[in-house]
Formats: C-alpha cells, sequence, structure tokens
C-alpha cells in the first residue's frame, strides 16, 4: 500500500472517530450535532478517494467517483450550516434558510449522476488519472461558493465576537487555513512544479487539520488563546536552537581533546545531551517569562492580588471594601463593566453597591441596576456552585434547556462572568463582569483571579458585616445607658472603670471624663466596696443599701452588683450593678 492510500485510509476512521467523540461530548447541543454529520461526511469522502485509488479497473473507480459527489454535497452544506450557528447560537437558523440549503445541495449532488460527468479514467501504479466533462462544472462553483460564503461569514463573526467566542472561531479558522495550505501543495503546486500527483491523497488529508481546530473549538473546556499557542511555539523554538547551537559548537570545539585523550564519542555525546536537556528548561522559562513581560498588557494579576487581597482584609467599611474590589477586578482584567452586589437582611435580595464601567463603554460609575432575585436563574446556579460561572461555559456545555434561561439571564445583566461570594455555604453576594475591552477571552488564570478576589472579599465582607453589627449593637447600648435613670458603672477584673452613664454622673457628681479608666476608689465608698465584695465573690449583691454625701445633705442609695461575660471584649470578664436612689 502506498503513502497515499496509508494517509487516506487513517484520514477517513480519524475523521468519523472525531465526530463521535465531539457528538457524545454534549449530544443535545447543535453545534456538535452539525460536527458529527460534518466530519462524518468528511470520513465517508476521504474513504471513496481511498477506494478511487484501491480500484482494479475505470469502472470501478468511476463508481466510486460518482458516489463521492452526494457526500461532498452534505459536507459542503453543513459547513455553511456550522458556521451560521457557531459559537453565539444555541438553536438553529431559520427553518426555510436551512431548506433552501440543504435543496440547492441535493440539487447539485445529482451531479453524480450526469452521463458527461467523466470523460475519462486511467489507472496507473499509484495513480488514477481522470478527466472530467462539463457536468463538474456547475458542481465545482457550487463548492468553492458556499465554502467561500461559509469563510466569509466565520470571518465577520472573528471580527464581531468577543472572548471565547471569537478565540472559537479563529481556531476554525486556523484550520481552514492548514487545510488551504496543505491542500493547495499536494493537489497544485507539487504537480504543476514537480510534475507527480503522487502526494495528491494527502490534500484530503489536509481538511482532516480543519476537523482538528473544529473540534477543539467546540469541544475543548479550556481553550489556549491562538496567539499564546504562537507565543508558546515560538520560546520553545528559541529555546531549543539556542541549546542545540551551544551543544553542537561545545561538541565541535572539545573534539579534537576528546580524541587526544581517547574519550569515546557516545560518552561525550551523553554528557553534552544531559547538559543541554538541564540547560533547556531554564532557559525555555527565561525566554516564556521575557515574551510574556514583552507582550502583556496591563494590569499584572498577580500583583493586584497581593495589594488587593492585603487592602481587603484590612478594611471595615463595608461600602468602600466593595468599591475596591470592583475597582481591583477592572483594573487587572480590563472588563467593560463590574458589578458587586451584597444580599439584603430585610428581602433577600441582591443590591448592587459597588459599579464600575469603563469610559469605553459609554457608562459611568454609580448607575445602579436593578436588585437581583434569588430565584434568578444565574443567582441560583452561582449559589449551588460555589464558584466561577462564565457565559462561553453556558454556552457550551450547560444542558439545552438549562443554557437558554442562563444564557438570557446573562444577556440581562450584561455579564460575561459571574463570581458568587459565599460565607460557611451561604451566598452573601454576586460579582458580575462584562466582557473584555481588548475582546479578548478570559483565561484561565483570569477566572483564577476572579475566584481568588471573590473568596477574599467574602471573608472581608463577613468581618466588615460583624464589625458593623458590633459597632451599631455597642451605640444601640450607649443610647440605652444615656437614656436610663439609674446609675450604670462598669468595671474591669483589675477594677478600672470603664463604664460611666450620664445618670451616675448626676448621682455621683463625678464627670464620666476624670473616672473612665481610673480604679474604683475615686468613687463612693459603699459603691466601692460593694463593686470588690461581687468581684471577690462572684456571686450577685442585691439590696446593697448605702448613702452618698452631697452638699445639700446625705442621699439614701440601694444598688445591685453582678459578675457578667461579655463576649465582645478582650478581657475575660466585668463587673457590673444598676444604683438606684430610693
Amino acid at each position: 500500500m502506498n503513502a497515499n492510500l496509508i494517509a487516506l485510509a487513517v484520514t477517513s476512521v480519524g475523521a468519523i472517530g472525531l465526530g463521535i467523540a465531539v457528538y457524545q461530548r454534549n449530544p443535545d447541543r447543535i453545534w456538535n450535532r452539525l460536527f458529527a454529520i460534518h466530519a462524518t461526511s468528511g470520513g465517508l469522502w476521504t474513504f471513496t478517494n481511498y477506494m478511487i485509488m484501491a480500484a482494479d479497473s475505470p469502472s470501478e473507480a468511476g463508481l466510486w467517483l460518482r458516489l463521492s459527489h452526494p457526500t461532498v454535497a452534505v459536507l459542503i452544506c453543513t459547513a455553511l450550516d456550522f458556521a451560521w450557528v457557531f459559537p453565539d447560537r444555541i438553536d438553529y437558523v431559520a427553518t426555510r434558510k436551512r431548506a433552501l440549503l440543504y435543496t440547492v445541495g441535493a440539487v447539485f449532488g445529482m451531479v453524480a449522476f450526469a452521463p458527461d460527468l467523466v470523460e475519462s479514467i486511467t489507472l496507473a501504479p499509484g495513480l488514477v488519472d481522470i478527466t472530467y466533462g462539463w457536468a463538474l462544472i456547475p458542481f465545482g462553483i457550487f463548492t468553492m461558493g458556499t465554502l467561500g460564503y461559509a469563510d466569509f461569514v466565520l470571518l465577520r463573526k472573528a471580527v464581531r465576537l468577543r472572548g471565547v467566542q471569537r478565540v472559537q472561531v479563529i481556531w476554525v479558522l486556523v484550520g481552514l487555513a492548514g487545510t488551504h495550505i496543505i491542500g493547495s501543495l499536494a493537489i497544485i503546486i507539487i504537480p504543476l512544479v514537480w510534475g507527480t500527483t503522487a502526494y495528491s491523497g494527502w490534500g484530503a488529508v489536509g481538511y482532516f487539520i480543519t476537523l482538528v481546530g473544529m473540534s477543539y473549538a467546540i469541544a475543548k473546556h479550556k481553550l489556549m488563546r491562538p496567539e499564546m499557542a504562537l507565543r508558546r511555539l515560538a520560546s520553545a523554538t528559541v529555546a531549543a536552537g539556542l541549546v542545540l547551537s551551544i551543544g553542537i559548537a561545545a561538541l565541535q570545539s572539545v573534539q579534537p581533546a576528546l580524541s587526544d585523550w581517547g574519550v569515546p564519542p557516545s560518552l561525550a555525546y551523553v554528557i553534552v545531551g544531559l547538559a543541554m536537556g538541564m540547560l533547556i528548561v531554564g532557559l525555555h522559562e527565561r525566554v516564556s517569562d521575557f515574551m510574556r513581560r514583552v507582550l502583556s498588557a496591563g494590569s499584572d494579576p498577580a500583583s493586584v492580588h497581593a495589594e488587593t487581597s492585603s487592602h481587603l482584609l484590612r478594611t471595615l467599611d463595608s461600602d468602600q471594601l466593595l468599591r475596591y474590589l470592583g475597582r481591583a477586578l477592572s483594573d487587572a482584567l480590563e472588563p467593560t463593566s463590574v458589578v458587586v452586589y451584597t444580599r439584603e437582611t430585610q428581602n433577600g435580595q441582591l443590591v448592587a453597591k459597588a459599579v464600575i464601567q469603563s469610559n469605553e463603554a459609554s457608562g459611568r460609575d454609580g448607575d445602579r441596576p436593578e436588585p437581583l432575585e434569588l430565584s434568578n436563574r444565574i443567582v441560583e446556579v452561582a449559589s449551588e456552585e460555589g464558584g466561577v460561572v462564565t457565559r462561553d461555559h453556558v454556552f457550551r456545555f450547560a444542558m439545552l434547556e438549562d443554557a437558554r434561561r442562563l444564557a438570557l439571564a446573562m444577556s440581562d445583566l450584561d455579564a460575561h462572568v459571574v463570581a458568587p461570594m459565599v460565607w460557611e455555604d451561604e451566598l452573601i453576594g454576586l460579582v458580575t463582569l462584562g466582557s473584555k475591552l481588548s475582546g479578548d477571552m478570559y483565561g484561565e488564570d483570569d477566572l483564577r483571579f476572579v475566584a481568588d478576589m471573590t473568596l477574599q472579599a467574602s471573608l472581608a465582607l463577613r468581618n466588615a458585616q460583624l464589625y458593623a453589627q458590633t459597632a451599631a449593637l455597642k451605640d444601640f447600648n450607649e443610647r440605652i445607658l444615656r437614656q436610663m435613670d439609674n446609675a450604670v458603672v462598669v468595671t474591669d477584673p483589675g477594677e478600672r472603670i470603664v463604664v460611666f452613664n450620664e445618670a451616675a454622673e448626676r448621682l455621683f457628681g463625678l464627670s464620666s471624663s476624670k473616672v473612665l479608666g481610673r480604679g474604683i476608689e475615686v468613687l463612693p465608698e459603699g459603691i466601692a466596696n460593694c463593686i470588690r465584695a461581687s468581684l471577690g465573690s462572684g456571686r450577685v449583691l442585691p439590696n446593697q443599701h448605702f448613702e452618698i454625701e452631697r452638699a445639700g445633705g446625705t442621699v439614701p442609695c440601694r444598688s445591685r452588683a453582678a459578675r457578667r461575660r461579655w463576649r465582645a471584649t478582650a478581657e475575660a470578664r466585668r463587673a457590673r450593678w444598676r444604683l438606684s436612689v430610693t
């Protein structure tokens, strides 16, 4: 079997297997279904080419040639049908549009039955020479026109779409470009320049590159940006080239000395190979870092992460914390908008507390979106999964019915990324990010940065809320103390006064500014004795009677002292009692 037949056989099996694998990835998605039909058609077309090349007679070759044309018609129609919906539609285009496409394809596929399709077929070792008739001309026009229109549709989408969807289209276009290059070399350039068709079968093999590009764009969970792939390839090529150059130069320079010393060449090759292996790892890392620094734009998420984490954990003002989180995400990732929601305790709604919109998005900070109900589907999914949800992932991998609802909910929010803020399995907030200003996709590092920031913000927000609750409780207690008619004095275990309300000031004739922080000896003797007795015994001392000397005479008093444990203070215990004038 010659190289052409081997290539055709492998491509046929590979194309059909690829179609089945992508279909099983997500059977209810229309892209996967169309790709499965398209790849199967491509595999069958390659198989008919194999049978033509392996035919024992011109009549057998002619039969397989005629069978190939209906298969190619299906291949071409599914290519355009795929281009219409991929990757920005969940449903098929209009039924009339598709019916017209496949009707035209069926009509041109009937060329297989035209008597003037083939004028002659000549078999030679490793070669089938076919002379076509006029009937192939309309089929060729249909083929070139339909595929050209499909390429045009994809090119327009590559310009119009943003994020992962743009990357998906680019990968399909990369596959098409590879097919065009290999097909031109195998079918046109090599026969014209070298006068041989021995490699013409590789034109069909080149189509497999398109299938690979399409399947990668459809089924790969974590897509790599084409420019990143090129950058990695370039850094690996540069590092390998430098190390090989150094290794060859080193061998040539020491070769005479090794010969004089009688060192076996194989040993020298092993030593140099080990040295090159260790050198290429470090060199590749340095080249990759250099290219990343040179080609990267905007803020570095790693440096923003360190600075933001520290600032978030030190901030006890909830509103300031949320604004800082939104600004940090905006500076690091450059989305069109960032909205930070927090959950209200009264009605359970998620209310926008911070809105950051880029100038290029023609928005302005402070415009508040409508509150979100907990029944909102995207809120439910974010709460259930507890992780980052992206619009592109919804489009590609969610179940069809759920994908429709989620895509609509995210479109209403103008959100490409949604990240929940969760504390102890409870949703306390939500962060939404629009598409990137550059039109680029959110990479794996970007999404990890968003997840880390929302996790840090969840902890910081909970701390800020607890601090606010404690401050509110303290203010509430102080208002009560100020309005009480009874005198209240609180001390710590060291007998230092920490609370002295206005009623105590009036009763004892002492200012709180003069007694706070001082020992109880500044108080009247009866009160001080009552406090010491309660602190020493640890018991409640009710109805303690004593008198206070005042300018107008003595004032009889009755007090109650009790030892209490306070959770919100650093001290373990405080004694507290209430005095009332009788």
